[in-house]
């Protein structure tokens, strides 16, 4: 019945969520390679209040940015999961012991409409290749945000963040903070913050893209 079997696999091979071609895992051979193109040579590294290091894993364009919007509003959550594999596999610092991922959270709201946190999403793929643990659940979003790509004012968006998380306190040693996208930093801060309040270190912060302008 082998013949069987393959002709199964034919029907039901996976389509790409980017292109609808063929998938070899998640993605076509194609958008793949394009993905990989909008790589940084390696992460990217800057710093976060001049202390915090920021690790940037490639820029927000073509089609990573395409692949990011089809997780978002196309109920694909594997994107996430396998762009979060893509990170792990290019993460070469070593952060010691009882460190763990922690995801910017969606609000409540949000995640009953979505289904799922991409950012989240992105930690359990970035977690599965580096072996940090995720800890999803010691960052909450308690405001209900408007999108920060709706504001191009920055006081703007330093208002609609204020306040915005409640960090529990943990026994960790530190924490890495893990989100989609980077633009003005503003919600990072708003998270840093929150963990200073319980008195938790974050010594990273790992997003996967950037626009390029920002």
């Amino acid at each position: 019945m082998k013949w069987y079997a393959g002709v199964l696999n034919l029907l039901y091979k996976p389509l790409c969520p980017i292109c609808q071609r063929n998938a070899q895992s998640v993605f076509c051979i194609d958008c793949d390679r394009q993905i990989l193109a909008c790589q940084n040579p390696k992460l990217a590294q800057e710093f976060i209040n001049q202390k915090i290091p920021l690790f940037i894993w490639g820029k927000y364009e073509a089609v990573l940015k395409r692949a990011v919007e089809a997780c978002k509003y196309a109920n694909s959550p594997e994107i996430a999961i396998e762009l979060g594999k893509r990170i792990g596999e290019s993460w070469q610092q070593k952060v010691g012991r009882n460190i763990a991922l922690v995801p910017i959270p969606l609000h409540s709201e949000k995640l009953k409409l979505r289904g799922f946190n991409q950012a989240e999403r992105l930690a359990v793929g970035f977690s599965d290749r580096s072996q940090i643990p995720c800890h999803s659940h010691l960052l909450t979003r308690i405001k209900n945000t408007q999108p920060q790509f709706q504001m191009s004012d920055i006081q703007a968006r330093m208002e609609n963040l204020k306040d915005a998380f409640n960090a529990k306190k943990t026994s960790l040693n530190g924490i890495i903070l893990v989100d989609d996208i980077y633009t003005s930093g503003t919600t990072i801060r708003e998270a840093i913050a929150a963990f200073d309040q319980v008195g938790t270190k974050i010594v990273a912060v790992v997003v996967l893209a950037r626009p390029p302008k920002s």
